[in-house]
Parts: C-alpha cells; sequence; structure tokens
C-alpha cells in the first residue's frame, strides 16, 4: 500500500490533518514507512499507560498509608508530571495509533 492510501484510511479511521502533519514530521526524521510508525505508537501508548497506571498505583499507595504532606507532595508532583507525560508522549497520536492498529 503506498502513503496515499495509508493516509487515506488513516482519515477514515479518525487521524486528523495536523496529525498527518506530525506523523509526516516523525516519518521524515526516523526515515521509517507508515507501518513502522504505528507500530512504534501503538507499543508507545502502551508503555505510556503503563507508566501512569503505575503512577497512579503509587499515589493510591501513598493516599493510604503515608502521612498527609507526603500526599499533598505526591500530589503536587502527579500535577506536573501527568501533563509533561501527555505533551512530550503524544498520548493523542499514540492513542488513535493504538486504535488504528487493534481495527488492523
Amino acid at each position: 500500500m503506498n502513503n496515499i492510501k495509508i493516509e487515506e484510511d488513516l482519515v477514515n479511521h479518525g487521524f486528523t490533518g495536523k496529525d498527518l502533519a506530525e506523523m509526516r514530521k516523525r516519518l521524515n526524521e526516523y526515515n521509517i514507512t507508515y507501518p513502522a510508525l504505528i507500530k512504534a505508537l501503538h507499543s508507545q501508548f502502551i508503555v505510556i499507560m503503563s507508566i501512569i497506571v503505575f503512577f497512579i498505583a503509587v499515589w493510591v499507595y501513598v493516599i493510604v498509608c503515608e502521612d498527609e504532606s507526603s500526599v499533598i507532595s505526591y500530589s503536587i508532583t502527579m500535577i506536573i508530571v501527568i501533563p509533561i507525560i501527555y505533551i512530550f508522549g503524544a498520548l493523542k497520536l499514540s492513542f488513535k495509533a493504538f486504535k488504528y492498529k487493534r481495527l488492523h
């Protein structure tokens, strides 16, 4: 399948023009194909979600077992860390690739 057909298929599965522009940028930057990029984004989504689940599990542990000052400091840390993961992890694009890969 050539790039145009792949892009049409991606658009049909919820990718926007902005998503495709970001994907093209990554294709040129890493010199890979669309299937390889989609697989990498799929894997990236799984890793990001695993990290978030781990952080939430630790957060629950801190809430249950630690004192109030630890809960407050960890909560502040999470308020800072989660948006950073969202922004730099390209979570939205990774999620779309995850959904697309699950359908194909």
